[in-house]
């Protein structure tokens, strides 16, 4: 049972707890009165705006065109065999235009058999590609989530930030004596923390000093895994732009050769791409040149046929009716 690919949305959500912590953060230095350098809308933005690409949608669309190009292959295999069978069969003119008309047409299906396979793949490739640069903007964002900031964990950071604001959670006399250190002139023997001066003026000049720098830094981090993440998309959506250009256009020309004229007969040397699996009733019937659709059901006479029904060698209706008593291609 073939399993779903994750989500882009999935993927980015494993990053969501630094980006979360980032935001906190800068949120708080707002509070603060300090400039944090960005906009934390941006940055949320910024973060997920590959949410909306569906790589579920670019698997299941290489999974159909790879099914497509073994039916494709399948019938292409069938027709090859027909033609062996018409050489050793069949003389003539009209057997000749025959033979061109169908060689042409399996030299055109081993052509769009191959588009679709190249095109199958690049599908593969994309969805695979932009999950890798997805994964690794995700851990670069998400490894923010418990970083350190001068040697100060989460919890303390936050305890320090509550300190910076006169609020009652800040550091206690013990905390900041071993942060910060006595101010100087403090007495050597005096019980830690006694000498302290005002606490939320300290913790606000450590807040000044090393969070905002700090904050600064991660927000450049989480641009820069951004930008790298959305170069490494756009170069992979351009490659598949460009395949898919390349096999419209060859899809295009063999379509239009299966009406051209006699070509050289197509040797079968078992190198033709087929995908993994055929599942049943897929494929379009690929038309031969020179047959009615009419002709393609007609039944065998049960009995001799007359004179005056037979046409000469020449006539070109022969191709038809003979290739439609060989069964549907």
């Amino acid at each position: 049972m073939r399993t779903s690919p994750e989500s882009a949305g999935d993927i980015l959500d494993a990053g969501a707890p630094g980006l979360a912590r980032l935001i906190d953060l800068v949120q708080s230095l707002h509070t603060l009165g300090l400039e944090s350098g960005c906009c934390v809308a941006d940055v949320r933005a910024r973060y997920d705006e590959e949410r909306a690409l569906s790589l579920p949608a670019l698997a299941d669309d290489a999974v159909t065109t790879r099914s497509l190009a073994t039916s494709l292959g399948r019938r292409t295999d069938e027709q090859r065999r027909l033609l062996q069978q018409l050489d050793e069969s069949w003389d003539g003119s009209a057997a000749d235009r025959a033979r061109a008309e169908l060689t042409t047409t399996v030299r055109a299906g081993v052509a769009l058999c191959a588009s679709l396979t190249d095109l199958a793949v690049a599908l593969e490739s994309a969805a695979t590609a932009i999950a890798a640069a997805l994964r690794e903007k995700a851990r670069v964002v998400g490894d923010l989530a418990e970083r350190a900031v001068d040697g100060r964990t989460r919890d303390e950071i936050d305890t320090i930030v509550a300190g910076a604001s006169g609020g009652p959670h800040g550091p206690s006399p013990e905390e900041h004596a071993r942060w910060f250190g006595d101010p100087p002139g403090s007495n050597v023997g005096d019980p830690p923390g006694s000498n302290v001066g005002d606490p939320a003026a300290e913790c606000r000049r450590w807040v000044e000093e090393r969070l905002v720098p700090a904050v600064r830094d991660a927000v450049a981090v989480v641009l820069g895994a951004c930008e790298e993440a959305g170069h490494r998309i756009a170069g992979t959506v351009t490659d598949l732009a460009t395949t898919t250009e390349r096999v419209a256009e060859g899809a295009g020309v063999a379509v239009g050769a299966s009406g051209a004229g006699t070509v050289a007969p197509v040797v079968d040397d078992g190198t033709m791409r087929h995908g993994p699996s055929d599942p049943p009733n897929q494929g379009a019937l690929l038309t031969v040149p020179g047959i009615r659709p009419g002709e393609r059901r007609r039944e065998h006479a049960s009995g001799p046929v007359e004179d005056d029904h037979r046409q000469d060698e020449n006539d070109a209706g022969d191709a038809g009716v003979v290739l439609a008593e060989a069964g549907p291609l």
